[in-house]
């Protein structure tokens, strides 16, 4: 075997090793979907759904005390307003259409929530509360 060879068969595994740990690197762990204070038992305190016209906005919860509000969204992507602020455009959460997503009350309130679409959609909103 040649020198040159052997310095390509050196080069090309040392690649295909560096590629191996890059694709290791790149994994993702288990991901968390929302939830109260670790161990802390709730209950689904209400289920609520909700029309959504085009371009309106619509107010879908204003309650003081929730663990988690769980929003499920129909045929069209909403945008999500957690703060007593007006919602306009592309502000605030943007949640993808038919997906579930479980807001934190740590993270995003339990105050006043509002709701936009671009396209008339319905949306599913439940909320979780500490049953003592």
């Amino acid at each position: 075997m040649k020198k040159e060879s052997k310095i390509i068969i050196g080069v090309l595994v040392a690649a295909v090793v560096l590629m191996f740990f890059g694709v290791l690197s790149l994994r993702v762990g288990p991901v968390e979907l929302g939830g109260g204070v670790p161990g802390t038992q709730v209950t689904l305190a209400s289920t609520t759904q909700f029309s959504v016209a085009k371009d309106t906005v619509i107010q879908i919860a204003a309650t003081s005390s929730c663990i988690a509000r769980i929003i499920t969204t129909g045929t069209a992507g909403v945008g999500l307003e957690f703060m007593d602020r007006p919602l306009a455009g592309n502000a605030g959460q943007w949640q993808a259409a038919s997906t579930t997503v479980a807001y934190e009350a740590s993270i995003y309130g339990c105050g006043v929530t509002r709701a936009r679409a671009d396209v008339a959609t319905v949306i599913t909103v439940k909320e979780t509360r500490d049953p003592r």
